[in-house]
C-alpha cells in the first residue's frame, strides 16, 4: 500500500530533522545531545513538532519522539553519520540504563518486597516517644532561636538593624535557647517517631540514612543547589533561601494557577533550559514521593491522596500540564539518565531550601502533614536544627534525613553559625508542602478552562 500524503509529509519532516542534526553546528550538536538525553527530550520533541508544522501536520502527540526513533532505526533508511551515531549511542544508553534501573529500583526500595524491608529497617531504628503538649510553646513563637553566643554575635545586628526586605513584616526578636526547657532532644544520628501523649496522634518523625544510595543523594542535592542558584527566594525576610518548585497560586495581588515562573534572569536561560530544569526538579520530587510512600505510615500518605482527590489538583508533572504525556521521571545515576514511566508523581507543590532558618510559626495547608529530605549538612556547623515548640522538641540536623511533621503546630528552625551574608552552603534540602491558596487557584483555573472550551465549541 502506497503511503498517504500525510505519511509522506511526516517522513519528509523526519528527514529534515535528521539533516539539522547533521549540520555539525552548535544547533545540530544541541539536537544530537537532546536525542539521547531524556532531560532534553522535550526540546527535541518541540523541534519535531515545528518540522511537522512546516509540512502542514498539526500534532502535539507525545508519541512523536518514539515515531522518529522507530523511523531512524529502520535499516532501509539512509542516515547521515552524525545521526546514525547518535541513534546508536541512544540505543546503547537505553540498554545500559535498563540494567542500572533494576539495580537502582532495588537499592531505593521501590519494589514492594524491598520497599517493605527498607521501611521496616528505618522504622526499627527509630525511638518511639510520647510527649505531652506544653501549656506554653517552647522555644517561643515569633522569636529567632539562637543556641550559642557565637551565633548571637553573628546575627544580632542583621536582625535588629538591617533594612527589612518587606517593611510591612515586623521584626522578630532573638531568643537564647535554654535546653533545660526542652522535653526531648534528638541527636544528629538518632531516628525518632513522636506521638502526642494525650491524643495519640503522630506529630513528627525523623529517619536518618533515608536513601541507601549515596550517589543519588549527591545528585538530588546538586539539583537543589542548581535551582536555588537561579531562582527567586520567596522568603526574603527569613534566613537563607527558599524557592518554589511545581505549581503556585501566584501573588495575592495577581492570583493565577501556573507552574512557578521564578527564574531570576529568564532571558539568560533559553526556554528549553527552563523546561529541562522543571522536568529535573519534578523528577527529584517524584522520586522523593515514591520513596516516601514506602516509609510513611498509611495515614500520612492517605492524607495527601485524599487532599488530591478532594481538590482535583494535578500532580507536579510539567509534561502532563503541557499536554505532552507525563507520569514519568528521570534520575541521573552513575552518569546514566534512568527514566521511570507510569509512576506516581509528587503532590503539586514543593520547595528547595538552603541555609534556611525561620522563627517559631504555624502554617495552614490543605493537608495535615508535610515531608522533607535534608540532602546535605556540613559537619561542624552549629544551629539549623528543627523545633516543634508545641511539644518542646528539638531534632538536630544531619545529611540524608527524612522528616514528616504537622505544620499546624508551632515550629521553627534555629539560626546557623554562618554570617548572614555568607555564600557558603552548609545545609540544603527539599520539602513537599502546599500553600492554602493553591486549591482555590486551581479551581478558578479549571473553571476558566471550561469556559474557554465552551466558547470554542460555540464559535
Amino acid at each position: 500500500m502506497a503511503p498517504t500524503a500525510s505519511a509522506k509529509a511526516k517522513i519528509s519532516a523526519f528527514h529534515n530533522m535528521a539533516l539539522k542534526i547533521a549540520t555539525g553546528d552548535e544547533a545540530g550538536a544541541q539536537l544530537t545531545n537532546s536525542l539521547s538525553n531524556p532531560l532534553l527530550q522535550e526540546a527535541f520533541t518541540k523541534h519535531l513538532h515545528a518540522e511537522l508544522s512546516n509540512v502542514g501536520i498539526d500534532t502535539k502527540s507525545p508519541q512523536i519522539f518514539s515515531d522518529f526513533i522507530a523511523w531512524a532505526n529502520n535499516p532501509a533508511i539512509y542516515l547521515p553519520d552524525q545521526v546514525e551515531s547518535a541513534i546508536k549511542q541512544r540505543k546503547l544508553s537505553v540498554e545500559r540504563g535498563k540494567a542500572i534501573k533494576k539495580e537502582l529500583i532495588r537499592a531505593l526500595g521501590l519494589t514492594p518486597a524491598k520497599g517493605e524491608g527498607v521501611a521496616a529497617a528505618l522504622w526499627a531504628s527509630a525511638t518511639v516517644v510520647e510527649l505531652p503538649r506544653l501549656e506554653t510553646p517552647y522555644p517561643p513563637r515569633d522569636k529567632w532561636i539562637i543556641e550559642i553566643s557565637e551565633i548571637w554575635g553573628m546575627w544580632e545586628a542583621h536582625i535588629t538593624k538591617h533594612k527589612q526586605p518587606d517593611p510591612q513584616v515586623r521584626r522578630r526578636g532573638l531568643h537564647a535557647l535554654d535546653e533545660t526547657q526542652l522535653q526531648c532532644n534528638v541527636a544528629p544520628d538518632e531516628s525518632v517517631i513522636v506521638f502526642d501523649k494525650d491524643s495519640g496522634e503522630l506529630i513528627f518523625a525523623q529517619l536518618r540514612n533515608f536513601c541507601q544510595v549515596p550517589a543519588i543523594v549527591e545528585w538530588v542535592d546538586s539539583v537543589v543547589t542548581k535551582n536555588l542558584s537561579v531562582q527567586r527566594n520567596v522568603r526574603m525576610e527569613d534566613a537563607g533561601s527558599i524557592v518554589i518548585s511545581g505549581f503556585t497560586a501566584g501573588s495575592r495581588a495577581k492570583p493565577s494557577f501556573d507552574w512557578a515562573r521564578n527564574f531570576l534572569n529568564p532571558s539568560r536561560h533559553p526556554q528549553s533550559e527552563q523546561e529541562a530544569m522543571r522536568y529535573e526538579a519534578a523528577s527529584v520530587f517524584a522520586m522523593f514521593w515514591n520513596m516516601a510512600q514506602k516509609v510513611c505510615p498509611s495515614a500520612v500518605i492517605d492524607d495527601f491522596k485524599q487532599f488530591m482527590e478532594q481538590t482535583g489538583l494535578i500532580s507536579m508533572d510539567p509534561k502532563e500540564f503541557s499536554g505532552e504525556g507525563g507520569s514519568e521521571y528521570t534520575v541521573n545515576y552513575e552518569g546514566s539518565n534512568i527514566t521511570f514511566k507510569g509512576v506516581d508523581m509528587a503532590p503539586p507543590s514543593g520547595v528547595f531550601a538552603q541555609n534556611y532558618a525561620r522563627p517559631g510559626h504555624t502554617e495552614k495547608q490543605p493537608h495535615k502533614y508535610a515531608l522533607s529530605w535534608t540532602t546535605f549538612r556540613k559537619a561542624g556547623v552549629h544551629g539549623g536544627h528543627f523545633y516543634i515548640s508545641s511539644h518542646g522538641l528539638r531534632c538536630c540536623a544531619s545529611s540524608n534525613t527524612f522528616t514528616l511533621w504537622d505544620p499546624s503546630l508551632p515550629h521553627g528552625t534555629s539560626l546557623q553559625s554562618i554570617s548572614p551574608y555568607a555564600e557558603e552552603i552548609v545545609q540544603s534540602g527539599l520539602s513537599i508542602v502546599t500553600g492554602e491558596r493553591l486549591p482555590g487557584a486551581f479551581k478558578r483555573y479549571r473553571q476558566n478552562q471550561l469556559t474557554e472550551e465552551q466558547l470554542a465549541r460555540e464559535t
